[in-house]
């Protein structure tokens, strides 16, 4: 489905306003696992960013999940009148409240399947599915490796691929 003008001036503004504040661009409209797909990947020293545009009010989530050392923080962008009306008649829940909920019902030994979590966390198994998946993809990407090579720094870009199957 193409991008609307709003969404992609939207996409745009956000990515200008992040490089202004120090953070590096990882990706641009990357599906990095299936069902999931942020219009903007970006990292600093201390964070990487995950920037989905919904539309023009921005409402930031915070969780503890952690990518190389580094907390992931997604940056949502809403229309006020969209996220309000949705939020308030329940038929929305925000990516960080669905993640704490998994978090929660996640039972010690592991042992559970999606569809059970789905339950428990009273969403669907499709939502839950992409949220684990998540989940696993960011703590397993592989690092950014810098070596010196005499009086330079070489730096490798880390790979940013879908999950296997």
């Amino acid at each position: 489905m193409p991008e609307s003008e709003q969404h992609r001036i939207l996409k745009y503004k956000a990515r200008d306003q992040f490089l202004g504040q120090g953070y590096s661009l990882l990706s641009l409209d990357r599906e990095v696992v299936e069902g999931y797909r942020p219009d903007i990947i970006l990292e600093n020293e201390d964070e990487v960013l995950f920037v989905e545009i919904v539309a023009t009010s921005d409402h930031e989530l915070k969780n503890d999940l952690m990518y190389h050392g580094k907390p992931v923080r997604f940056v949502k962008y809403y229309t006020l009148d969209s996220w309000l009306k949705s939020y308030y008649r329940g038929l929305r829940k925000s990516p960080i409240k669905i993640m704490e909920d998994i978090f929660e019902a996640l039972p010690t030994d592991g042992t559970i399947s999606t569809k059970q979590l789905a339950k428990r966390i009273g969403s669907t198994w499709r939502t839950t599915e992409a949220y684990l998946r998540l989940i696993v993809w960011v703590q397993s990407c592989p690092k950014i490796i810098s070596e010196r090579a005499g009086k330079r720094i070489k730096t490798y870009r880390r790979e940013w691929g879908n999950l296997p199957e």
